[in-house]
């Protein structure tokens, strides 16, 4: 889920009942206490992925669609309520369970698993503006994947934590 300032996006999940949900994203308005549901089309289901707000929209990355971890890049219009798939320079790692935080136009995305379930050691990042996909190196960390979070201190200390 991604809260801007007056409403909350989300896209995807885990259906415990089973079937098909063709409500795959969904905004939630704050102001006026109301659902509202996407449907276009759109990226697969999926699950494990992240999504980020960046201005008048929102970047998607990753996730397990149907069983296999997918790299696929997304930007959701809010606006126009409409999908584009993304394809930045540079490859990408394929991930899920990663966690994903904005500083400035850079979208750092950590942790995570790919596609053979091995947990991902390197930070990735994609620059909006520039349209630009990168590694950026290694993380010492123990801890790989599901459920992580973080968040930008303040500019100044220019630490993510």
């Amino acid at each position: 889920a991604v809260v801007s300032t007056q409403s909350t996006g989300v896209f995807g999940g885990y259906n415990q009942a089973g079937g098909e949900d063709k409500w795959k994203m969904a905004r939630y308005d704050l102001l006026s206490d109301t659902w509202y549901h996407a449907t276009d089309s759109g990226p697969s289901d999926r699950e494990g992925h992240t999504l980020t707000a960046y201005q008048d929209s929102l970047i998607m990355f990753g996730g397990q669609v149907n069983y296999q971890v997918t790299d696929e890049l997304w930007k959701y219009n809010i606006s126009s309520a409409q999908w584009h798939q993304l394809n930045p320079q540079h490859t990408r790692t394929s991930s899920m369970g990663h966690c994903a935080v904005l500083v400035n136009t850079t979208i750092y995305y950590i942790g995570g698993i790919d596609s053979a379930g091995v947990p991902i050691i390197d930070i990735q990042t994609y620059d909006v503006q520039k349209h630009v996909w990168a590694v950026i190196g290694h993380r010492d960390m123990t801890r790989h994947f599901y459920d992580q979070s973080s968040w930008k201190k303040g500019w100044q200390d220019g630490r993510i934590y």
